[in-house]
Order: structure tokens, then sequence, then C-alpha cells
């Protein structure tokens, strides 16, 4: 049996630290960074996954998405009703960083 090691730390409404054996992670739920930091007026939000690097058999972080994201436009989404928001349609106003094959595969892409 796998030994597992995964902790979640609230530091602020809508933040959250994720602590486990590979790292750290963040969450940053609707409020998230521009409600506990009232002058930050751009977050980068960037997806990456480990990937075995062919050349050495060790893991590497390959990035897959990065979105740079302003609070004007933030500010637009209509969090209160969730099941209303078109998270495609969301992302678009955003500017975006992400590289897919045609099959729909994402590839590495270097974030913002």
């Amino acid at each position: 049996m796998a030994l597992r090691f995964r902790r979640s730390i609230k530091l602020a409404p809508g933040i959250r630290m994720n602590l486990s054996k590979s790292g750290m992670s963040w969450t940053l739920g609707p409020r998230g960074a521009f409600a506990a930091l009232p002058c930050v007026q751009r977050v980068t939000f960037s997806g990456f996954s480990q990937r075995i690097d062919p050349a050495t058999g060790q893991p590497r972080d390959d990035y897959l998405y990065s979105v740079s994201v302003e609070r004007m436009n933030w500010e637009r989404i209509h969090f209160g009703l969730p099941e209303m928001v078109d998270v495609v349609e969301s992302l678009a106003q955003f500017d975006i960083r992400r590289q897919m094959t045609k099959t729909g595969i994402f590839k590495p892409i270097e974030p913002f």
C-alpha cells in the first residue's frame, strides 16, 4: 500500500495552499487573489503536468496552460450563479497560452 501525504491550508477567503509529497500548489476560488490582495491588478494562473523526460528518464514539469487575468475582466464573471458561467467563454476574455494537437493533446508551453 502506497503512503500518501496531502495537506490543504486556508490562507484567506478563496486562497488555499496545498502541500503533498511531490510539492506545493495553490488553489484560488472565485474571489481568490483579488479579494485577498486588493491592490493586485493582474494575476497569472498556470497549470502543469509532471511527465517523464525521455532524454533523462527523470520527471519534469511541463506547463500546459497559462492564463493572465486582469481584475477588471475577472469582476465581469458572475460567480453568484456558477451554473450560468460558461468556462470556455469566460477564459476567452483573458490572455491565454496553450498549445494542443488536432486530437486535443496538450503540448508544453512557456508560461507568462
